[in-house]
Formats: C-alpha cells, sequence, structure tokens
C-alpha cells in the first residue's frame, strides 16, 4: 500500500467493529479491510440513504485494491466482505431476480443494465482484476464501459438498455425478434443492423414507431 494507512479517525462505529472481526483472520492490510467495509455498507443500504451535495449522493463505491500478487491477500479480505452479503442475503439468493447479487465480471454495459434493470436492486459487480475491464474497454464493440460506468455512479432513475428497447420494439410492432439474446457479446452493432434486416418495412413505417423513436432512419 505504498506506506500509506487510513488515519484512526477514519476508524468509527461499524468500521472499527469490523475490524476487530477480521483483522486477525488475514495478513491483508487494514486498508483493504477498509475498501471492503464500505462495499459491504453501500451495498446493504442501497438507495435507501444518501446525503446531498450539489445532488443526491448514494453509497456506492468503486473500489481497487493495489498490491503483490499472493502476498498482499487482496482476495481473501475480499472474500470476508462478500461471505458477509452472502449471508444477509441468503433467504432471497433463490429468486429469478433477487434485490442483491453479486455479479462476476463484466461482459459488456448492455448485460450490466439488463442485470440492473427494475426496482431496489443492488448489485456487486466483482472483477477478479482490473486489467480485464481496461483490455474490454480497447475493444470497439466495448468502448462504452468506462464512461458508463461513470454514468452510473450518479445513480441514474432510468437508463435504457438494449434488452429494454428490444422489448419496446416488440410491443410497438406486435412481433418478436427472434435473435434478441444474440447480443450478450456486446455487439452492438451487429445487433442494430440484424434489427434492420428482421423488422417488417411496414412496422417500422407505423405512425406509432415514427412518434416513439423519431424518424425510422435511425435504425438503419
Amino acid at each position: 500500500m505504498l506506506g500509506l494507512e487510513i488515519p484512526e479517525v477514519a476508524w468509527r462505529s461499524y468500521f472499527r467493529d469490523y475490524r476487530e472481526l477480521v483483522a486477525d483472520t488475514t495478513e491483508a492490510s487494514d486498508n483493504f479491510h477498509y475498501a471492503t467495509f464500505l462495499n459491504v455498507l453501500g451495498c446493504t443500504l442501497g438507495r435507501r440513504l444518501h446525503v446531498y451535495h450539489a445532488t443526491k449522493l448514494y453509497p456506492n463505491f468503486y473500489t481497487c485494491l493495489v498490491g503483490r500478487t499472493g502476498l498482499t491477500r487482496k482476495d481473501t479480505c475480499a472474500n470476508r466482505g462478500s461471505d458477509i452479503l452472502a449471508r444477509l442475503n441468503a433467504d432471497n439468493e433463490n429468486l429469478e431476480a433477487p434485490p442483491f447479487r453479486m455479479v462476476r465480471g463484466i461482459r459488456s454495459y448492455e448485460g450490466l443494465l439488463d442485470e440492473l434493470s427494475g426496482q431496489r436492486k443492488v448489485r456487486l459487480v466483482v472483477l477478479g482484476e482490473i486489467l480485464s475491464l481496461l483490455t474490454k474497454a480497447r475493444q470497439e464493440s466495448l468502448s462504452n464501459i468506462v464512461p458508463q460506468l461513470t454514468e452510473l455512479y450518479d445513480c441514474p432513475d432510468r437508463e435504457q438498455g438494449l434488452n429494454s428497447i428490444l422489448a419496446e420494439i416488440e410491443r410497438v410492432t406486435g412481433g418478436e425478434v427472434s435473435w434478441r439474446k444474440e447480443h450478450q457479446d456486446g455487439s452492438i452493432k451487429r445487433a442494430i443492423v440484424r434489427l434492420r434486416d428482421d423488422i417488417p418495412k411496414d412496422a417500422l413505417k407505423a405512425d406509432q414507431v415514427n412518434q416513439k423513436y423519431g424518424s425510422t432512419p435511425a435504425l438503419v
């Protein structure tokens, strides 16, 4: 941790109790324990609490543990927090859309939006290595991941993913887009091309579609 330590004054209340609980169970830095408990606290509070500082700030945390592989016990420390969250939410784990779930990795921004869609959902996204995210962000079809993650920090009330857009198109046109699951690889360009070919041309000219999505050439 480059010799930097979180000041003792920051270890208050539940943070102090958590450190006393786990400090002797691993060689991990206290700094890691602090960051891990931030995630536990944020996932437990969700959007039920906020502070106002020019806008509503919810307890969202993007945490990154930096240390030498195998020596600093980053994963061990993170697993302590994951275990607590799993126990707190054990009654809901078998639900189709549980209020809390740990998501291993980000395949695409659209997939993440689908995971978050709905009411009062909390998701802890876990990346074993931050490099995996940065590598994805270099791909043309996934270059929107990092900027959009920044947007999600502010907890927007509404953000449309591809699945919700397809569902609305299906509702308006009265037909099912048979290939809707193929977008999971994050290739939006391919999805839009297939969408253009899949929807009947008469449906694209319908007044309802024009009113909902604007001029039809936007789909071309």
